[in-house]
């Protein structure tokens, strides 16, 4: 019967390892994930500028309903500033990003790129404007194919010293 619960003990304690192994790698998926929404919502902000015609705040508040969790949050917020208080795009997303940045898995690299957009956006004809959301949009497949190739090196590692952790647990309580 001991050595049974130690048994029970041991697994429980491997596969907690292993439980916070996935937690740790979990930020590299949610950067990709986070990262491809970014540039989805960039893209539908310039189809409904160049082709719909939509004003700034309309355009990130339509293209909002693309993207889920955190980065709807900024979209949404980004709008209601520049529809509600008047403020410039830049601004808006500025504020949208102190106020919900914390909860982004992104690098200062990848927020730069957004604050580059943001700044450019709503400036300029409909030229300038395609040209910056598609650099912006180029930037952010650049800095989502990055992401990835990180999330698979260094999101393998973290659930392997997850679980090796585990049993390195269990070889000293046992």
């Amino acid at each position: 019967m001991n050595y049974s619960l130690k048994l029970l003990a041991a697994v429980m304690v491997i596969f907690g390892g292993g439980y916070a192994g996935v937690l740790l790698s979990s930020a590299f998926s949610t950067r990709v994930r986070q990262l491809k929404q970014l540039s989805n919502g960039i893209s539908q902000i310039g189809f409904n500028i160049n082709f719909l015609h939509m004003n700034v705040a309309d355009s990130i508040k339509c293209a909002s309903g693309l993207v889920k969790g955190t980065v709807n949050k900024i979209f949404m917020c980004a709008a209601e500033d520049i529809s509600s208080n008047g403020i410039k795009p830049s601004v808006a997303f500025d504020r949208a990003m102190r106020r919900y940045g914390d909860d982004l898995c992104l690098t200062s690299a990848d927020r730069e790129i957004i604050k580059e957009f943001a700044d450019n956006l709503g400036i300029g004809d409909a030229e300038s404007e395609m040209n910056n959301i598609k650099a912006a949009a180029a930037k952010l497949h650049l800095a989502e194919a990055e992401a990835e190739s990180e999330r698979d090196q260094k999101g393998r590692l973290w659930r392997g010293v997850g679980i090796l952790g585990g049993v390195f647990a269990v070889i000293l309580l046992f």
